[in-house]
């Protein structure tokens, strides 16, 4: 029974299938992920300042640095 079942799978069809089978569920799952992850990006900050009250950073610089990002890429 098992040598029949392996027989059949290491044929050329079974393989195809595996392959395709595993391949709609790691693109599912891929899909599935990224769709939550945009979902939990947290918010950015309107400014960060230090601890004795200095403006480190605003809004506007952390989306330019992520234009000059993309763009350098």
């Amino acid at each position: 029974m098992l040598e029949k079942f392996l027989e059949k799978f290491m044929s050329r069809k079974g393989l195809t299938a595996a392959f395709w089978t595993i391949s709609i569920i790691m693109v599912t799952a891929l899909i599935y992920y990224t769709a939550t992850l945009q979902k939990e990006v947290t918010p950015l900050p309107k400014t960060v300042k230090s601890e004795s009250g200095e403006v480190l950073y605003k809004y506007q610089d952390i989306v330019d640095g992520k234009v000059f990002f993309n763009n350098s890429i």
